[in-house]
């Protein structure tokens, strides 16, 4: 009884904790660059599975591929401004700000349908020894 409060205690923490990053993150983008990236949490996703796989798939331990995980996610968020949000830079502040909401919805629809396209809707887990 006693395990199981302090397991679900450290795991509403890290929750919590990943919450924030995610939100700062969010916060951040639109403070610096005015774009509103609603797409950031399937980013977040894909992070997660990348990190789950690696352990899974490649026996990584799942610390040793945050790095990992992080370079990919950063390699392909710099993909994704390159072909979709750079061409909205040079436009004035409110359409800016319109313009990347609508591409960003729609660049989210399309990496939650990918997702689950390729991972399913399958709860997974890992065992530790």
């Amino acid at each position: 009884m006693i395990q199981s409060l302090g397991q679900n205690l450290v795991f509403g923490l890290l929750v919590g904790a990943l919450y924030g990053l995610v939100a700062l993150g969010l916060s951040l983008i639109f403070g610096v660059t005015k774009f509103l990236n609603v797409a950031h949490g399937e980013l977040v996703m894909f992070g997660g599975y990348a990190c789950f796989w690696a352990f899974t798939l490649l026996g990584v331990d799942p610390f040793l591929s945050i790095p990992i995980s992080m370079l990919l996610l950063f390699i392909l968020g710099a993909v994704l401004y390159w072909l979709v949000f750079s061409r909205t830079v040079k436009l004035p502040e409110e359409a800016k700000i319109k313009n990347t909401l609508l591409v960003a919805f729609g660049l989210s629809v399309i990496l939650q349908n990918l997702a689950l396209r390729f991972f399913t809707a399958d709860e997974r887990g890992t065992n530790f020894p």
